[in-house]
């Protein structure tokens, strides 16, 4: 196998969460990435430093004709929801402004990153957001018992 090449070990870091747009962040908001990924899951972490992420933003560029810099923004997005920096409901817009899509794309996109980068950890994702989004995010429904239905309140359609 040949040695990485110095501009593939830059694409590849460009493109990982974790070193996405290092470069342009501050110190204080890289140290305040630093320290809510420092609390992680592990399931959380394995996306924003894993391989697979890599690969997945490669195959959404090919797929969707989008150039490595604003793959590299969808890579902070996308760490960004996962450190709930970014609502989770709010990615699909955010997307869409930032890549600069129609809303059928921005659509596509963000469902593709929830079902199938996000899947592993999606239970850890929903406890992190809920955590942060609390105002946002509606509390559980109550589930309604078939005893709790009013009787008085139902209109039998059969026998009208």
């Amino acid at each position: 196998m040949d040695p990485i090449t110095e501009k593939e070990l830059n694409s590849y870091l460009s493109l990982e969460p974790f070193f996405a747009f290092s470069d342009k962040d501050s110190e204080v908001e890289r140290q305040d990435f630093v320290d809510a990924y420092s609390v992680l899951p592990l399931t959380v972490k394995s996306i924003i430093s894993g391989s697979a992420t890599f690969q997945f933003l490669l195959a959404i560029g090919v797929e969707f004709q989008i150039s490595k810099l604003k793959l590299e923004g969808l890579s902070k997005i996308i760490r960004d929801v996962l450190i709930s920096r970014i609502y989770i409901g709010d990615m699909q817009n955010i997307i869409r402004d930032y890549l600069q899509l129609d809303e059928v794309h921005a659509k596509t996109i963000s469902s593709k990153i929830v079902s199938d980068l996000f899947r592993p950890a999606m239970e850890d994702i929903k406890a992190l957001q809920r955590q942060a989004f609390s105002a946002r995010i509606g509390q559980p429904r109550p589930q309604i018992n078939a005893n709790q239905i009013n009787q008085n309140n139902i209109i039998d359609l059969k026998n009208k």
